[in-house]
């Protein structure tokens, strides 16, 4: 695609755990769960977008995407939940599985975790151009509120900047880019992507929202 788009996840904290900055390599608190994610076949979520500038204002893109559970299927003998449906209007299939609390897709990278807060789940650096990306897992201390109702949630932070110290868009140093999932079944809740050109020149970026869900 001529624009890459960031892709993160923001949660939450049960636990008092002390956040450390940028220090990549300390794990996180553990925390009590009563999770079991969602893999009923037939269940689905539908999600409306908008775009949200530098001042708060949204705007609706008028896309809205849907998601359900066709079954499970196994992956290098891991047994992962098989979504499919659209992401931003274009078809797109989703493998996921619980491993020991931490929710990972079919490459290995940990959505977020169910039982640790404030976790560095991973560390990227883009030498080409000039960034750092880490993310940290965390369990949300506030309910995210959404078309479809209010939720307890976990979920990631994306921390993206430059490592010479200039701004990483032309309204802040750090762009913190976020991702909720209900803390019960794990469906996504509330996520926030970018069009990295629209971010940094104009400080706009994409949410999208839950407006329905169904488990039978």
């Amino acid at each position: 695609m001529k624009n890459s788009l960031f892709y993160l996840v923001f949660a939450v904290a049960l636990m008092s755990c002390k956040k450390e900055a940028v220090e990549v390599e300390e794990s996180g608190c553990e925390i009590p769960s009563t999770f079991g994610l969602a893999d009923t076949p037939g269940s689905y979520w539908v999600y409306d977008w908008y775009e949200i500038d530098n001042f708060d204002n949204e705007t609706s893109l008028h896309i809205r995407d849907s998601i359900y559970v066709v079954g499970d299927t196994i992956i290098n003998d891991n047994i992962y939940t098989f979504y499919s449906g659209t992401h931003m209007g274009v078809p797109t299939k989703r493998f996921v599985r619980d491993s020991s609390g931490y929710i990972v897709n079919s490459t290995g990278f940990i959505l977020y975790s169910t039982t640790t807060d404030n976790d560095t789940t991973h560390f990227f650096e883009n030498v080409g151009s000039n960034s750092k990306t880490y993310w940290i897992s965390k369990k949300a201390t506030e309910s995210v509120i959404t078309p479809s109702g209010v939720y307890e949630v976990f979920g990631r932070e994306g921390h993206f900047y430059k490592t010479n110290g200039t701004p990483f868009t032309n309204c802040d140093s750090v762009w913190v880019q976020q991702n909720f999932y209900d803390e019960k079944s794990g469906f996504e809740v509330l996520s926030q992507t970018a069009i990295i050109s629209q971010l940094q020149n104009d400080c706009i970026f994409r949410e999208k929202r839950l407006v329905v869900q169904y488990t039978p």
